[in-house]
């Protein structure tokens, strides 16, 4: 008989995902600061990043 250790809850994996994407998307739209290739990007534009804020959410 095998017993499972449960490490982490689905509410904390959950909000390690959400942590972790929204530095993703914060350090993507960071880039635009000190690389000016990328501040006419639209992937980082407002409404991208606005709709995937409100997919995430």
């Amino acid at each position: 008989m095998t017993t499972w250790i449960r490490r982490y809850s689905a509410r904390e994996r959950s909000n390690h995902w959400l942590v972790a994407i929204s530095f993703v998307l914060a350090a993507l739209s960071g880039l635009a600061l000190f690389h000016p290739a990328f501040f006419f990007s639209p992937i980082y534009s407002a409404e991208a990043l606005g709709i995937a804020f409100s997919i995430l959410l």
